[in-house]
């Protein structure tokens, strides 16, 4: 077990890269984008554009609990109130704190934390998500619709590697829709 976790750091280490001050910035596992087919780079997306982004806090797993909740026979339980479930389940307060400062740091503002769900939204211009982010974001033209986007992945300083589990919202692609009609016979 120790061998295999100190085989991940290794991987994860030779994946660092350096931002302009120096500091180790490492790629989030699964942030990985592609241009979408058919699509091509039309402009820099404008450095001074407004954005909303959401990072995702790390929290305890919630896995007892709803092993516990989906576990038949039904019992009654006690439901926790918003409060214990923070407390029980919400994100950890230095977690959010190293977040709020590297925010502060690349001139990002913070506009809404939600423990609960481990969220923070951050607010800002497009020039400085880029580059808190280590990304390239640039407008890009396909048939059917126009969208803020990037290649590669999101990179985030290796002291928050373990802290931010993604980064949603630097690309505004179109998601795939996918409905599946149930035919009542």
């Amino acid at each position: 077990m120790v061998i295999i976790n100190i085989e991940v750091k290794m991987r994860r280490m030779k994946k660092m890269n350096k931002d302009h001050q120096g500091q180790e910035y490492v790629k989030i596992p699964g942030s990985e984008r592609n241009l979408v087919p058919g699509s091509q780079k039309s402009s820099p997306v404008l450095p001074d554009e407004e954005m909303s982004v959401t990072v995702l806090v790390r929290r305890p797993s919630v896995a007892s609990l709803v092993e516990k909740v989906g576990t038949p026979p039904f019992t009654s339980s006690r439901h926790l109130s918003r409060e214990e479930f923070v407390a029980a389940h919400g994100a950890n307060q230095d977690d959010l704190k190293k977040v709020e400062e590297f925010a502060a740091n690349h001139q990002l503002s913070v506009k809404e934390i939600n423990v609960a769900a481990g969220t923070i939204l951050l607010t800002g211009p497009a020039a400085a998500f880029s580059k808190a982010f280590g990304v390239e974001l640039a407008n890009y033209e396909h048939p059917d619709f126009t969208y803020r986007g990037r290649t590669g992945h999101v990179q985030i300083p290796q002291e928050l590697a373990d802290i931010v589990d993604g980064v949603l919202g630097l690309d505004n692609r179109p998601a795939l829709a996918i409905f599946k009609f149930l035919t009542i016979r």
